[in-house]
């Protein structure tokens, strides 16, 4: 049973002219004597007497056509779920939203110019699998310095450089290199928490007698940037999100005799999942990115 055999019944049940329908529907007669000769038999009843040239709806018929109006509606509504567009979720962090990503949209949406997406904030990377796991992202970007989850297919893409950073004004800038336990009297300022090299930091400080520091929690990297610039306070961030900075004296990377671990950005999606087309391109278009744009590398 198909949409074309229930439009032929239903044309044919008002019209009662197998003649009139082949021209309402554009088919040929015989076409329209096969449609519903099929459909009787698959139904296993007649739908019509035949009269000669004319038809009447048998009393089975009658209530197969209520039923054929309701089917239809439904074959054509599930027709349109299969022509919507699917909405491609993507989990990152600021700094690769801003700094990255934008390049790698460009790219897809040259290949793929009707396709929706959704860039949504990930400020954790507990948040980026959880919403995976859940199916409130397709792929997402975690930077971390491990990741190792059996329900998450990871690709590594980059080396992250994670850098303390302080005002040219502040008096850390003239230091070549400090220990970790001088910064016990700074202001810190952070992401939000969950952040992994907020952790790594953290932990750092607390390995080094560091308790309690004074911190101040931002949602926004570039918030974070224009308050160490004032000299409000100092940071840890990834050398991509300051690369500008960096370069105009605005920031000044501090150097630590205990040296950072390295963190990386992966690109991560369910491991049960079967990518969709322009979702595999996406991913192969991230990864083709990061492997030949690893200047901020270490």
């Amino acid at each position: 049973m198909n949409t074309r055999q229930l439009e032929t019944f239903l044309s044919a049940s008002i019209t009662l002219n197998l003649t009139e329908t082949s021209k309402r529907l554009n088919f040929t007669q015989s076409s329209i004597t096969a449609h519903i000769k099929r459909l009787e038999e698959e139904l296993g009843y007649d739908l019509f007497e035949r009269l000669g040239k004319r038809i009447i709806l048998t009393e089975k018929g009658e209530m197969f056509r209520k039923k054929a109006i309701e089917l239809l509606k439904l074959m054509n509504e599930s027709k349109e779920i299969g022509k919507a567009q699917h909405l491609m979720k993507i989990g990152a962090q600021e700094s690769q939203c801003i700094y990255r990503i934008p390049s790698i949209l460009s790219r897809h949406k040259n290949l793929y110019p009707h396709i929706k997406m959704s860039f949504r904030p990930a400020h954790s990377n507990y948040e980026v699998e959880k919403k995976i796991l859940d199916s409130h992202l397709d792929i997402g970007f975690i930077t971390d310095f491990k990741v190792d989850s059996i329900k998450l297919t990871c690709h590594k893409l980059i080396d992250e450089k994670i850098l303390l950073l302080c005002s040219s004004e502040n008096a850390l800038a003239k230091h070549k290199r400090i220990m970790i336990s001088d910064l016990k009297h700074e202001t810190f300022l952070f992401t939000e928490k969950d952040c992994s090299y907020r952790n790594m930091f953290e932990a750092l400080l607390q390995k080094e007698g560091v308790y309690q520091p004074n911190i101040i929690e931002f949602t926004s990297i570039e918030a974070i940037k224009q308050c160490v610039k004032l000299n409000i306070g100092i940071t840890v961030l990834p050398e991509l999100t300051v690369t500008q900075e960096l370069k105009n004296d605005e920031l000044i990377a501090i150097s630590t005799v205990k040296k950072f671990p390295v963190a990386s950005t992966y690109l991560v999606y369910h491991k049960n999942k079967q990518l969709l087309e322009h979702e595999k391109s996406f991913v192969d278009l991230a990864i083709d990115y990061y492997l030949n744009n690893k200047s901020n590398e270490l």
